[in-house]
C-alpha cells in the first residue's frame, strides 16, 4: 500500500515512516499542505497532520475531500473539541 505522510516535524515523520514501512507498506513524506495537494493522486492512504507550516491542515483536508475518497487519517497534537469535530465532519478519520 502507498501511504502519504503529511507531517512537518522531522522526528515525527521519521517515526511514522518507520512504522508504515515496518508494516510492509511504502511511505512517502511531504512537509507542506501544498505538496500534499499536488502529490495525493498516487496514494491509497493519507496520514495528515493538522499543524502544517503553509496551510491549516483542516483546509488541506477539505480540499483533498473535493478530489479524492481515499482514507485520510488525521494526526495532530490539537486536542480542542472544535478541531476534532471539524476534522471528522470534513471527512477525516
Amino acid at each position: 500500500m502507498e501511504v502519504l505522510i503529511v507531517e512537518d516535524d522531522d522526528a515525527m515523520a521519521s517515526a511514522l515512516c518507520a512504522a508504515v514501512i515496518s508494516a510492509g507498506h511504502r511511505a512517502t513524506r511531504v512537509s507542506r499542505g501544498a505538496d500534499a495537494l499536488l502529490a495525493h493522486r498516487k496514494f491509497e492512504v493519507i496520514l495528515l497532520d493538522l499543524g502544517l507550516p503553509d496551510l491549516d491542515g483542516l483546509d488541506v483536508l477539505r480540499k483533498l475531500r473535493q478530489v479524492t475518497q481515499c482514507p485520510i487519517l488525521i494526526l495532530t497534537a490539537r486536542d480542542d473539541e472544535r478541531s476534532v469535530v471539524l476534522g471528522l465532519r470534513s471527512g477525516g478519520r
